[in-house]
């Protein structure tokens, strides 16, 4: 077998790829790990529960109207972190930027990552560049990866019968705007952000009001570009609550 485009698309065809990156015996700190497949792994330690999770951006094209690849990047990880029930601490980041790559636009997509952090209070803490010849890579790539501490694991096997679907934002707005591609010119000035971070502390205390004894399974609609199984969703029990700005 040999690795295509189709394994980075989900389904089955993936899903044969992470039985290959998944085979290890040591993959798991004692909560929740890599054989879990969920958003982000769980570390107790000390009384508390360590969330920890890390992320790989490439976007095609990396400015887009309402965001870039910086935004994507930050919002990414720190969703990847609430989806788990974690509030996040510390934020790292690794890019591998082409020969010949554009320092104008390295310094608007950092700007842009500062300006994702400081709107759901965390930071970037550390972090490592590679520059490869222009012949080995055609676009930057960044990777990320957050802590965060949870009160309450979210897992992603939580979602029951009769649970309400609470969306968090408008869904598919980062997917359409990718797909629909900007001006030569690059131009992005006067679109909204098109994916942002849900951090716990933005809708959180809303939300506990509908989910009732347990928490849900957790979605950010800023994940999902694709399509939502409405079909099977009962739409007699799903509610919409908007994240106070």
């Amino acid at each position: 077998m040999k690795v295509n485009l189709m394994h980075g698309a989900g389904g089955e065809v993936m899903g044969e790829l992470l039985r290959v990156l998944t085979n290890l015996k040591h993959n798991n700190a004692g909560g929740i790990g890599l054989e879990s497949l969920d958003d982000g792994a769980v570390i107790p330690l000390n009384g508390q529960n360590i969330v920890f999770t890390t992320d790989n951006h490439v976007v095609s094209p990396i400015f887009f109207p309402g965001g870039d690849i910086g935004r994507i990047a930050i919002c990414g990880t720190i969703n990847d972190l609430a989806m788990m029930g974690g509030r996040p601490i510390a934020l790292s980041c690794g890019m591998v930027i082409p020969e010949g790559f554009e320092v104008a636009d390295l310094e608007r997509i950092v700007a842009s990552m500062d300006t994702a952090l400081g709107e759901c209070g965390a930071n970037l803490v550390t972090g490592d560049t590679k520059v490869l010849e222009r012949s080995a890579l055609d676009t930057i790539v960044i990777n990320t990866a957050g802590i965060g501490v949870a009160e309450r694991v979210v897992r992603d096997n939580g979602l029951l019968v009769g649970d309400k679907i609470i969306v968090s934002g408008t869904i598919g707005d980062h997917g359409i705007a990718i797909m629909a591609r900007p001006s030569p010119s690059g131009r992005t000035s006067g679109a909204p952000p098109v994916c942002s971070a849900s951090t716990r502390s933005r809708w959180q205390t809303r939300a506990k009001s509908s989910w009732g004894s347990h928490p849900p399974m957790l979605r950010p609609s800023s994940r999902h570009s694709g399509r939502i199984p409405t079909d099977r969703t009962p739409r007699s029990s799903a509610k919409s609550l908007k994240a106070p700005t």
